[in-house]
């Protein structure tokens, strides 16, 4: 659904996400911010810039050292994503939507850029590739996911 009010669409795509139970306890601290416990106990931040286009989540990962294994082992995860090789369903569209990795102050955030006002496609594949990255972490950097988000090693 394309439509004239990103905010709206992005709201809409995050309420149906929590509705079907994904989110638990999505709040909406402005137009532009929301807040959910997703994936992990820490609640998570979910920010929409209209006039950008562009949705972040925000210090999705903290402590992490910009030179560190982990840190550039997500930054290749995320250059996988746009891959031809992974089916289109899992890919990141570069002709529907720019992806990006920032670090700040030893977190990591995640943005995702959308083109021609796609707005539900952008929720989607946002949010489809942090739930894809966590299961990277839970496979290749489990004691980072113990340490930072107090992941039971049972």
């Amino acid at each position: 659904m394309k439509t004239t009010s990103g905010t709206k669409a992005v709201r809409a795509s995050l309420e149906a996400y929590a509705s079907r139970g994904v989110f638990r306890g999505l709040s909406v601290k402005s137009d532009s911010e929301f807040v959910f416990t997703w994936l992990t106990e820490r609640p998570m931040r979910f920010r929409f810039d209209t006039a950008k286009k562009t949705m972040r989540f925000r210090d999705l990962l903290p402590n992490v050292e910009a030179n560190s294994h982990l840190y550039k082992d997500v930054k290749a995860f995320l250059d996988e994503r746009k891959s031809d090789e992974l089916p289109q369903h899992r890919r990141i569209d570069s002709k529907r939507a720019e992806v990006a990795l920032t670090r700040r102050n030893g977190s990591v955030s995640l943005a995702l850029k959308v083109k021609r006002s796609d707005y539900d496609y952008g929720v989607n594949k946002i949010v489809n590739l942090v739930h894809d990255l966590f299961v990277h972490l839970h496979q290749s950097h489990f004691e980072y996911l113990t340490e930072n988000f107090n992941v039971s090693q049972e």
